[in-house]
């Protein structure tokens, strides 16, 4: 419990040769008495019961070993400035809403995934595909194809540049820009978000500054904002220059569901310090699996004081660290700083995030063993049997995070990558519950 005193007025009281001063008066008995009297401030004792929150996924439970790899034919929206990355050809046949192609070299079936874009480069129209009906023949949601039409699958989204010089050739990049630079690209037709589940694409930083720099990210219809902007800041390692690196982006953590959109905006904002030099390539809709979340929340009416993080994985690894003329004192397993225990160095990454309010206060991205040492974790146990190893991760938090269940806050691990060959991967928090 903590006392606030505080003075708000003074007076001064005669009686019996003592002057008494006071922090406040209050009536006396007598008219026009006052006596000497103290406010006192007090705040409710609190009184906490030890919590254990796993991490949890609604399908898979606590286990976050798991293949979130994307699957499905993915849908273009940026790469490389070509405009037929699916495929292309000339129509054969004349079917209501159907694209026929008796080619002897088509692989619909391999090449086109249901969603993309179909335009026809005879008249300028364009169409869905709504199904593929084998390798020649496409299903589409407009009638817009006839024999002898040419035609491309998956065009890309052709870029404008807003405010800034942004180029678009063959990436989209921006060198030394300015607050609110801003570009735009627009969709040949529209897309529909419920046949994708993810935005991916791949990013360089240069120059950047995270603390003074976002790139905020989103889609529209008809120029009207759908959904909300993310900032790439969440979701790559800002501290990652002159590489390139994936980004995956949730469709709801952009607001997105069922919604139609046809245009993507970019807007980099600068507050002080370095212009930012960015660049952006093979930004395209993912079709299938991908990015499962595990989130560490507190029920509605309730506040989490969560002091630490403990995760714990399992992988088949037989080796120990071995000393040339003392093998036998060394009985530490042999983990390298660049694999997660015998999984490559992650494409995507794992994203850890804190969500305040409904909006992200802090997240990074974790793609090997080394990732989750340099941010705070400590190994602190490690087992073999010769076969398999276990290491248990501890994260302890300076001050406690607060989770306020009223306001839905939470802790999230995103897995987006295929961690299936891993033998175990848990993740939990400690903390204490406020009774």
């Amino acid at each position: 419990m903590t006392i606030e005193t505080r003075q708000i007025g003074v007076a001064h009281k005669v009686g019996h040769g003592v002057v008494e001063q006071s922090m406040h008066q209050r009536p006396g008995k007598t008219v026009g008495e006052s006596l000497p009297g103290a406010v006192v401030y007090q705040e409710r004792l609190l009184q906490f019961d030890p919590e254990f929150h796993p991490f949890l996924n609604e399908v898979n439970g606590t286990a976050m070993n798991v293949n979130a790899s994307f699957s499905g034919i993915p849908a273009f929206i940026y790469e490389d400035g070509d405009s037929s990355d699916a495929d292309s050809g000339t129509t054969s046949a004349t079917t209501a809403n159907k694209l026929e192609d008796t080619d002897s070299g088509k692989t619909f079936t391999s090449t086109v995934s249901v969603g993309m874009v179909v335009r026809n480069t005879t008249d300028t129209t364009y169409a869905h595909v709504t199904a593929i009906d084998s390798n020649t023949i496409l299903s589409l949601d407009a009638d817009i194809m006839t024999t002898g039409e040419n035609y491309t699958i998956g065009a890309e989204w052709p870029g404008t540049a807003i405010s800034g010089s942004w180029n678009f050739t063959p990436d989209i990049s921006i060198s030394s820009a300015n607050d609110n630079d801003e570009c735009r690209l627009d969709n040949p037709h529209t897309s529909v978000m419920s046949n994708y589940v993810a935005v991916t694409g791949k990013i360089t930083l240069t120059t950047w500054d995270d603390v003074n720099n976002t790139l905020l990210l989103s889609f529209g219809l008809a120029g009207v904002l759908a959904g909300n902007s993310v900032d790439l800041n969440d979701f790559i390692d800002t501290g990652l220059l002159g590489t390139q690196q994936n980004f995956v982006i949730p469709k709801a953590d952009l607001g997105l569901s069922t919604q139609t959109v046809d245009d993507m905006n970019l807007v980099i904002t600068r507050t002080a310090g370095v212009k930012p030099t960015v660049d952006l390539d093979d930004i395209q809709f993912e079709k299938a699996g991908g990015s499962v979340v595990y989130r560490a929340t507190t029920p509605k009416g309730t506040m989490f004081h969560i002091d630490e993080l403990r995760l714990a994985l399992a992988g088949n690894i037989t080796g120990i660290t071995t000393v040339a003329g003392a093998t036998e004192n060394a009985t530490v397993p042999n983990l390298s700083y660049d694999k997660l225990l015998g999984v490559p160095a992650l494409a995507n990454g794992i994203v850890f995030t804190r969500v305040q309010d409904n909006e992200i206060r802090f997240s990074v991205t974790i793609k090997q063993l080394g990732d989750f040492l340099a941010t705070g974790s400590n190994i602190v146990n490690h087992i073999s049997d010769g076969i398999n190893t276990f290491i248990a991760l501890l994260v302890v938090f300076p001050v406690p995070i607060i989770l306020d269940g009223s306001k839905q806050d939470f802790l999230s691990f995103t897995v987006n990558d295929d961690l299936s060959s891993l033998l175990q991967f848990t993740a939990a928090a400690r903390g204490a519950i406020e009774v």
